[in-house]
């Protein structure tokens, strides 16, 4: 060190005195002490300290012994260094840098407290320090906060005009959640970018004003566990999975914030919810139970036992919180326990609150759900309610007291189930799985619709009631029964309404069965608008009408598979009954009391006893039975189709198969059209082809050998009657095949006596058999027929038949007749002479033998009491005997003669 003065011997003592100092330290500091001294005299440009440069440490410059604030330049550090701030008072420090780092210092522990607010410009990048491990931290400006570094320029963390942080792995502003929270928390809020990835939540993480944006449902994934929750208000997740683990020390994963006077928005859009053990998706722990606007749209409840909320009871929620649910993700639920919702688009909730739905009126239920609920919250102008797949488990009836309901599931897959060990609801004839409309019929719907899921009823009622109403439908269904019932319990009962009548009602491919033997249905389907039979027709009397059942299965139904009663204008059709007649009095089909019904294309099967395929019961009129299939086995059907009142009237009965059946068709009908059944064999037919062989009267036999035909007038067991038929195809007999009646009108047989072609001519009131052919004879009189005279007292009173021929005064000659006739009409005209007074009669006499051609009688009248010159009829049934002589003329009771008239008969033979 060198002081330049003027006095040499001054510069000598200093000199002396620094070199005695440096001598003792004895350390690696060099120091210097002035105390008292005053250099006010000293010539001096400057003070240079270790001139000589022996100082191998710090050089210090001490002020003050008590205040011991220093400048030091530090050896080791290659720098100045001071002990306390440095106050610039408003001047400039120019020409300065930052300190340039490569490692942010204090390395992975940081800086604490004590560091807050240290600068350094990073020239590297640093991946280890507070701040810098997710993602790492770029050559840049940065600050220490207390916590963790903070970029300032030069890198990619923050925009402070967007507000917008990114979250991964690798190459993005924070690795964590938590720390790219917290940054914006220091902004009052802002978006988070995150990355596909499983990003841990351990600790709370304020999300207030924030808006949480992932890459997809199951691809970023907020894993909550520990000590981890969020809190939130005004928050928005978007693309997320957040999943809660069941051990957390909260009982939610979201924690919603309480700010005085404001409601705080939580919206979720495309998130999945899996919320573990018994924990909730969101409560509140606020001293202040927040109002909490929740919106969750195109999001779901994936997994998990816990629910999305408390019930309004026991959560920390404002009651008055809403919950609004918009096109949910996929078909899981959102369990929100007792809350009322809306319900926009096709959305499935778990709650038994209300339930508000718009637009498209569609409820998504999926099992646990108070189906019910659901169904009540649509609400006078309808919607559908959508069974999941799952089983739905019922207590109770599920009520259709609406129009315009759907109650529609996903195939088999669905199951509403309603069991026996804890069905609450009645077990009476008027309880039902499913009932739409009221039980007494006092209040019948319109367009309610049941389709498309698996009914399984354990308790001793029916499956699904409709009672009356109009445009109702049941489709697509399994209606199983999974318990005992008894008392005419049916899988579906339609009935009419207590004061109107049903119509339009659709009931098709549904299918009714059973688990086991023990559990059948007593009846299958029934459609009934009467109670006819009391305790097994449900109906009010009123009938249903215009409806179709079609392509149903009824399997192993106890007693009746189908019944109809007082059903008018409807179809059934391709209908079957499978493995029925467990007991000897079962029906395949039963109809009663109905009208212009078409039973077409239905199959009965399968009988286990003696049993009736289909049965018009009674009152049944104007009905067809066509083309329908009964088949026996292992027993026997006792009766394909039975016929059974004379009461039921012009029915159709044809073109339908038997198999395995004793008694093909039982007909105690009026005017029923019976079908024309055939039968091909080599032989011809014995009298043992009979009624025990299921032979109907009318049947033909063809033998395929002679080409021959025969007809069954008789199937008595043992004594059958086959009748064979002429060439033409008429029936060739001597004898008719049986009395002319309306069943048989228009018949044709050949007699075989007489080779006449008869037919049964049921015209004007005749019903006789009747030659084919229409027959006349004809003649007239140009003699007077004297007042008082008859054909038989006067020949001016019969007629001649060619060139005078014909009876002279004593009657002595006839017209024969070979077999009996009836004149079926004449002819008759006179010239002039007008029966003023009194009448005539035209009348036949005949001699009664074949051999004798006198000695007429009267025999019949044609017409009688005329008066007048014209009378004509084709109307006529009078018989006359054949096998004798006949003449025919005028009775003339008039007051005055009757002259040139004639006289025409038209008649054909008529078998005795």
């Amino acid at each position: 060190m060198t002081i330049i003065r003027k006095y040499k011997y001054f510069l000598l003592a200093v000199t002396l005195s620094l070199a005695i100092a440096l001598g003792s330290a004895n350390t690696a500091n060099a120091s210097i002490l002035f105390q008292d001294d005053s250099f006010y005299d000293v010539d001096s440009s400057g003070l240079l300290l270790d001139f000589l440069d022996q100082a191998s440490g710090d050089i210090v410059i001490q002020f003050g012994q008590t205040l011991a604030e220093t400048l030091k330049w530090s050896s080791a550090n290659s720098r100045f260094e001071l002990s306390d701030d440095l106050d610039l008072t408003n001047n400039q420090l120019t020409t300065a840098r930052m300190e340039n780092v490569s490692a942010m210092p204090g390395g992975g522990g940081g800086l604490g407290a004590a560091g807050t607010g240290r600068l350094v410009q990073l020239t590297t990048t640093d991946s280890i320090a507070p701040g810098c491990t997710g993602p790492s931290c770029t050559p840049g400006t940065y600050s220490w906060n207390g916590a963790i570094w903070v970029g300032l320029t030069g890198n990619t963390t923050v925009s402070n005009s967007t507000k917008i942080v990114t979250v991964g792995p690798i190459g993005r502003d924070y690795t964590n959640i938590a720390a790219a929270a917290a940054y914006l928390n220091t902004l009052s809020g802002g978006e988070m970018w995150i990355d596909p990835g499983t990003y841990p939540v351990t600790t709370i993480v304020d999300l207030a004003n924030a808006r949480i944006v992932g890459t997809g449902t199951g691809q970023t994934i907020a894993a909550i566990s520990g000590g981890g929750k969020f809190l939130v208000k005004d928050t928005h997740f978007e693309d997320i999975t957040i999943s809660i683990n069941a051990a957390i020390t909260a009982a939610m994963g979201l924690d919603v914030k309480y700010v005085a006077a404001s409601a705080s928005i939580v919206d979720f859009d495309h998130v999945d919810a899996i919320i573990n053990g018994s924990k909730v998706f969101m409560d509140s722990t606020a001293g202040t139970a927040p109002t909490a606007i929740m919106i969750f749209k195109n999001s779901t409840e994936s997994s998990g036992t816990g629910n999305l909320l408390k019930s309004v009871a026991t959560a920390n929620l404002n009651p008055a919180s809403n919950i609004t649910v918009i096109d949910l993700l996929s078909s899981n639920p959102l369990k929100i326990v007792d809350w009322p919702v809306k319900i926009i688009g096709g959305s499935n909730v778990v709650t038994s609150g209300t339930i508000t739905t718009v637009p498209d009126r569609t409820i998504l239920v999926s099992p646990a759900m108070n189906i019910q609920a659901a169904v009540n919250s649509l609400g006078a102008n309808g919607g559908v309610i959508k069974l999941l797949v799952g089983t739905h488990d019922i207590t109770n009836e599920i009520i259709v007291g609406q129009n315009n309901i759907e109650i529609l599931g996903e195939g088999p897959g669905t199951i509403l189930r309603a069991q026996t060990g804890t069905w609450t609801g009645g077990t009476t004839s008027d309880n039902c799985a499913i009932q739409v409309g009221a039980a007494n019929g006092s209040s019948p719907r319109t367009n309610d619709i049941i389709r498309n899921f698996n009914l399984q009823v354990g308790p001793n009622i029916h499956g699904i009631c409709v009672n009356g109403g109009a445009d109702n439908k049941i489709t697509d269904m399994i209606v199983q029964s999974i318990g005992a019932k008894s008392n005419t319990r049916t899988g579906i009962v339609i009935t009419d309404g207590a004061a109107q009548q049903a119509q339009r009602i659709t009931v098709s491919r549904n299918i009714i069965n059973n688990d086991t033997s023990a559990n059948r249905w007593v009846d299958g389907v029934h459609f009934d608008g009467d109670a006819y039979l009391a305790g097994q027709l449900f109906g009010y009397g009123n009938g249903i009408r215009d409806s179709i059942i079609s392509e149903n299965m009824v399997s192993e139904a106890r007693e009746t598979c189908y019944a109809f009663s007082k059903v008018t204008a409807s179809a059934i059709f391709s209908n079957r009954a499978r493995n029925i007649g467990f007991i000897s009095t079962a029906l395949g089909m039963f109809v009663n009391n109905a009208q212009d019904i078409m039973v077409i294309n239905n199959t009965m099967e399968g009988a286990n006893a003696a049993a009736t395929g289909i049965i018009l019961y009674n009152d049944v009129d104007n009905t067809s039975v066509i083309g329908n299939a009964v088949r026996g086995g292992p027993a026997n059907y006792s009766s394909g189709i039975n016929n059974s009142s004379a009461n039921n009237d012009n029915n159709i009965i044809t073109g339908n198969q038997f198999q395995g059946v004793t008694t093909r068709i039982i007909d105690n009908g009026t005017n029923t059209k019976m079908e024309v059944l055939h039968h091909r064999s080599a032989s011809n037919p014995a009298v043992n082809d009979d009624i025990t062989k299921g032979y109907e009267i009318g049947t033909i036999w063809v033998n395929t050998t002679t080409d021959k035909s025969f007809i069954l007038v008789d199937h008595t067991a043992g004594a059958a009657i086959w009748q064979a038929l002429g060439g033409s195809g008429n029936l060739a007999s001597s004898n008719p095949p049986a009395a002319c009646t309306a069943s048989l009108a228009g018949t044709t047989f050949m007699d075989t006596d007489s080779g006449i072609i008869y037919v049964c001519d049921t015209s004007n009131g005749r019903n006789k058999w009747l030659s084919s052919q229409d027959n006349s004879i004809w003649g007239d009189e140009t003699n007077s027929c004297s007042p008082g005279q008859d054909p038989n007292s006067q020949d001016g009173c019969n007629v001649d038949w060619g060139d005078g021929i014909g009876p002279d005064g004593n009657s002595s000659l006839g017209f024969y007749l070979p077999y009996p006739i009836t004149i079926t009409g004449y002819g008759f005209s006179e010239d002039n002479d007008a029966c003023s007074s009194g009448s005539f009669d035209l009348e036949v006499w005949s001699t009664g033998s074949a051999s004798n051609d006198n000695d007429f009688s009267f025999e019949s009248n044609i017409a009688a009491g005329l008066t007048g010159e014209v009378h004509n009829s084709n109307a006529l049934n009078v018989n006359v005997n054949g096998g004798q002589y006949i003449l025919w003329g005028v009775d003339n009771n008039c007051s005055s003669a009757m002259d040139d008239w004639n006289l025409v008969i038209y008649y054909r033979y008529r078998h005795p």
